[in-house]
Formats: C-alpha cells, sequence, structure tokens
C-alpha cells in the first residue's frame, strides 16, 4: 500500500494576514515619505501617495483630483482598473460629487470622511454612488482636502468596500498625520512647476540677450545657453589651449566653489534679485574681458536647488570700472561703433543698420561712456586694442 507523502514543512501553514501600522511614526513608512518628498511631478506625487496609503492602512483605490481650476481638476487618475475605457471621467466628472457638501460644510479642513456627512440613505440615492461607488464596490471614502489661499484645489481619495468597514479611530489618526506630507508635497510640486515655467520664459528672454549667460545647474551640468555666450567662451579660451565653445575651466571652478556647501542657502531667505555671493574673473591675457558667477538662490525652500549664472559683458560694468575692450558693448552698440570706427556719419550707420539718427547718437553716447573715450577717432584704436 502505497505511503501517504510527508508534507513539507511549512506547507500547511496559513498565511500570515497583512499588518498595517498603528502611528504614522512607523519605520515602515519612512522610505514612502522620503519618496513623496523626492516627488519633481504630479504623477510622482500620485505613485508615491498611493504607495505610501497602501502601507499605511487598507484602502480597495484610490483617486487623485487636482489642481482644481474653475473646479474642474487637469490631472485625474486612479487605481480603478476600468478608468481608461472610454467615457470613464466624463461620467466620474458629470456626476455631482458628494465631496462637495463635506467642502461646504468643512472648509478648510485636512482630512475629510464621506460617510460622516451622508446618511447611508441620502449617499445611495446619489448619482455618483449609482454610476461610480456601486459599480466599484465602493461604500467608505476619505480623503485629503487641498486648499492654497482658502480655496479648494484638490484632493486624494480613497474607497473601502462594506466588508473592510469604516475608517476606525486610529486609522483617522494616521492620515491626519499623513495628509500634511501630502499637501507639503503638492505646494513643492507646485513650486516646481512655477518655477519651470519662469526658467523658460526666462530663457526665452535670455536667448535674445546680446551678452553671454550661461546657467549651471548644482552638479554644474549646463542648461542653459545663449549664442552670445559660445561667442565669448570661444574668445576666452582661443589664448588657452582650449576647445573653442567649452565653458573655460576656471569659471566651472569658481562656479563649483560657489555651489560647495550651498546646501545651507536653503535655510537662509533670498538676499537681492539675483542672489548671493558672486565672483569676478578677468581673462589673465585679454584686458576688459571678465565673467561675473552669481549664485542663484532658491526661490521657495525645498523647491529648487542653487543654481550659478555665469554673465559676460556689460553686465559687469561697476562703478570705477571702464574696460578698455569692446566687451562691455551690447551687439547694437557694437555694430554702431564698428561702423563709426571706419569712418561713417551717423547718418550713414543710422541707414545701413535701418536706425534713426537719434537711436544711433544714443548708442554712441552709451558707447562713449563705456569705453572711457570721448572723441569718434580714439574708436578705432580702443576696438583694435580689445580684439588683440
Amino acid at each position: 500500500m502505497p505511503s501517504t507523502p510527508t508534507p513539507r514543512a511549512g506547507s500547511l501553514r496559513r498565511k500570515t494576514p497583512r499588518t498595517y501600522p498603528l502611528t504614522a511614526g512607523d519605520p515602515s513608512l519612512v522610505p514612502h515619505l522620503s519618496a513623496l518628498r523626492d516627488a519633481l511631478n504630479l504623477m510622482d506625487l500620485w505613485r508615491a501617495a498611493v504607495a505610501l496609503l497602501d502601507a499605511a492602512l487598507p484602502n480597495l483605490h484610490h483617486v487623485a483630483a487636482l489642481p482644481c481650476v474653475e473646479d474642474r481638476p487637469i490631472f485625474v487618475i486612479s487605481t480603478v482598473p476600468g478608468q481608461d475605457q472610454p467615457g470613464y471621467w466624463e461620467q466620474f466628472l458629470s456626476c455631482e460629487p458628494p465631496l462637495a457638501r463635506v467642502i461646504a460644510e468643512k472648509p478648510g479642513a485636512g482630512v475629510a470622511y464621506l460617510n460622516d456627512h451622508w446618511s447611508d440613505d441620502e449617499l445611495a440615492g446619489t448619482t455618483f454612488h449609482k454610476s461610480i461607488m456601486e459599480p466599484e464596490g465602493w461604500w467608505y471614502a476619505a480623503g485629503f482636502l487641498l486648499w492654497e489661499g482658502g480655496a479648494f484645489i484638490g484632493h486624494l481619495g480613497m474607497n473601502r468596500t462594506r466588508a473592510q468597514g469604516p475608517y476606525l479611530p486610529h486609522e483617522r489618526g494616521i492620515l491626519e498625520e499623513l495628509q500634511s506630507h501630502v499637501a507639503a508635497a503638492v505646494r513643492r510640486v507646485a513650486a516646481f512647476d512655477a518655477e519651470r515655467a519662469k526658467r523658460a520664459a526666462l530663457e526665452e528672454v535670455l536667448k535674445q540677450q546680446p551678452d553671454g549667460m550661461v546657467i549651471l545647474d548644482w552638479e554644474l551640468r549646463q542648461v542653459f545657453r545663449n549664442k552670445a555666450a559660445d561667442d565669448f567662451c570661444r574668445r576666452w579660451n582661443e589664448r588657452q589651449s582650449e576647445a573653442g565653445q567649452e565653458l573655460p575651466p576656471e569659471l566651472a571652478r569658481a562656479a563649483g566653489e560657489l555651489l560647495t556647501g550651498s546646501e545651507r542657502l536653503l535655510r537662509q531667505p533670498p538676499v537681492g534679485k539675483v542672489g548671493t555671493p558672486v565672483t569676478e574673473i578677468s581673462h589673465q591675457e585679454i584686458d576688459g574681458l571678465q565673467a561675473r558667477i552669481r549664485l542663484l538662490h532658491p526661490r521657495e525652500k525645498q523647491a529648487i536647488k542653487p543654481h550659478c549664472l555665469i554673465e559676460f559683458s556689460r553686465v559687469l560694468d561697476r562703478p570705477g570700472y571702464k574696460p578698455t575692450a569692446s566687451f562691455s558693448l551690447s551687439m547694437a552698440e557694437r555694430r554702431v561703433a564698428e561702423l563709426v570706427a571706419q569712418g561713417k556719419s551717423n547718418s550713414v550707420a543710422a541707414a545701413e543698420l535701418h536706425l534713426s539718427i537719434h537711436t544711433v547718437r544714443a548708442h554712441l553716447r552709451e558707447i562713449f561712456s563705456k569705453l572711457n573715450i570721448r572723441h569718434r577717432s580714439e574708436l578705432a584704436a580702443v576696438l583694435a586694442r580689445g580684439s588683440r
């Protein structure tokens, strides 16, 4: 008679039920809170928040709708499997949301529980429950409410089935603590988005500037560089056996020194319009060719790390300093200077450059002031000396 096989050790053990933390300070939540702090965009924030909530307490699904503009969210997403079906979000957003009552009754609240504001019969009679909650098996719902300047800007919700039961007191305590972390992450991401938009607008302006400008990030990578900077780098490097348009090594070193230890600036208020400190470096051989390196201060704590702005040309002017070359001139001033240095009159220069005679005269006043000269006859000599 064949013997009954002996079961392997552990094969008859029952699966251990999943346990959840009793407080928001549980070590198991630390990695998820760290990921939430590191989120750089809404999608990263969403993934980190869902992972955090999944680790903190049992839920069936999660939904995010933010930020709201004129009561309509511009970013909606959920963990519902059917959210990609055609018409799902149109139906979701067309229903009168039960959350509206919560927002009206608890303005400024951080966490709201839908079932505290609706009786079972009332909730079951809403179109949102019939169209969205009931098909998905939701019965209990909670959410992080997000506000900006007293205005509701969105929420991150979680839902449970009847079997999972309502949110218990200790779970509510956890959610109350986690809400502040999620709200802070939303503010950081919004600050990043605003900073990116401002930087894009700034770069569009800087591209048109006649003066060379380079922006380095905190890892000394060039994140912006206009065409004028290519000319200045080529001019700077040609006497130093460096590649034509590469950033001069002494400028990169100086920028690195400014950024060293710059994390402390995250804890200090901005100083000045652009930021401090500032380093100025002069070319060892070419008189008047200089670069100023500024440390760009973060606009908001933890919103963005410090960057470096390297400026060439006329932005270097300061009281008492008069360069002996044309590197401080704007592109328009340089064109006028070159024509006048060739002996051409103001009217001829104006005609060739398609400028008014008044504009040419204004440029000449600036040119004389910047180059510390008084007569047109001196201009050719100064330009020649600066081009050596």
